[in-house]
């Protein structure tokens, strides 16, 4: 038996000395305990809330973006968890409120029923029924400030994902726009870095948009130049491996020729059973895609005994629609003996 029941029965089982001031108390405190244990259900069912909403706009982005099956499957499963604990928690919030509504009315009932005084729970009846007429949202223990701060989340996750949206729209714009061949040469040499040059064709009146995006295939990848038809072009940083590259007007409905010389480290690079892969990742979403690898001799690695010495392709192939990302191939390269 709780505190708060063996209080009440005290009260009650006064044999006729019924003591207004120890049930006054007691009803203040039957009040005090439903309402903090209120509170701490409103506060849990807001916190997995939040963080469903927050997983769910998170899946919901990868599902849109992902550009092949297993991603696809594995995001929407994800999201279908993500929406059905989200209705599991409220369900759970307005059972668990009912319940408090509930066993407050049945002590304060007993406390009235020992006075002899049938009006107080009679007033006390409406708080069951004004329960199951409010919203998940009305806060009924949290102060002003928690209420506040739970609407200014809700929105920022509205605006993110509302943003991020956005940009998906202008990624898949710009995908469908582009139509770009991309051959790209990494240079391994006795450094711990490859360097690279990619070289880019953009069809006529593909570029539709006053900028470029450039995104590299290792996000630890730095872009040091780039040209636009033979001009040196400027460029800014949007985030780890991505940049953006102003295309100047009269260059809009022109054919492109873009070159990119960047570089990244050598660890990047995972190492298999066969030799080191590399993901397929054109800097720009192309229709065609070539890889060319070459090995200096004082590298201290070397291409597999099938491949041609000095220079191979480890990937050469197409895409349609265009596509960023083409998964992944050995390079062929090994450590000397």
């Amino acid at each position: 038996m709780s505190d708060l029941d063996s209080k009440l029965t005290n009260v009650l089982s006064a044999n006729g000395n019924y003591d207004e001031n120890q049930a006054e108390e007691q009803r203040r405190d039957l009040r005090g305990a439903f309402k903090a244990g209120g509170l701490r259900v409103e506060r849990i069912a807001w916190a997995y809330l939040l963080l469903f909403t927050s997983a769910g706009a998170y899946c919901g982005v990868r599902l849109l973006l992902a550009d092949n099956a297993r991603d696809g499957v594995l995001f929407g499963i994800v999201l279908g968890a993500v929406l059905i604990n989200q209705s599991v928690i409220k369900l759970w919030y307005w059972v668990m409120n009912v319940k408090i509504s509930v066993l407050k009315e049945l002590k304060l009932v007993r406390l009235a029923l020992a006075s002899g005084n049938t009006e107080l729970a009679a007033g006390e009846e409406s708080d069951v029924e004004s329960f199951l007429l409010k919203p998940l949202a009305h806060g009924r223990g949290s102060n002003k400030f928690e209420r506040r701060l739970r609407y200014l989340v809700l929105i920022a996750l509205a605006i993110g994902g509302a943003l991020l949206g956005s940009n998906h729209g202008r990624y898949k714009a710009q995908m469908a726009a582009m139509s770009a061949k991309e051959l790209t040469e990494w240079h391994f040499d006795s450094s711990d870095t490859v360097q690279a040059v990619s070289r880019i064709k953009i069809d006529e009146s593909s570029c539709l948009s006053a900028q470029l995006s450039l995104t590299l295939p290792y996000a630890s990848g730095v872009l040091r130049s780039v040209r636009l038809n033979e001009q040196e072009a400027t460029f800014e940083s949007a985030g780890s491996g991505t940049y953006r590259v102003p295309i100047p007007g009269e260059l809009m409905m022109e054919d492109i020729q873009l070159v990119a010389v960047w570089h990244f480290p050598f660890t990047a690079l995972k190492q298999g059973e066969h030799g080191y892969r590399t993901v397929l990742k054109p800097l720009v979403p192309v229709k065609a895609y070539t890889l060319n690898v070459v090995i200096d001799d004082a590298s201290g690695y070397e291409l597999s005994p099938w491949l041609a010495k000095g220079k191979a392709t480890p990937f050469s192939g197409t895409s349609k629609p265009p596509r960023q990302s083409l998964g992944s191939c050995g390079l062929g390269i090994i450590k000397k003996r």
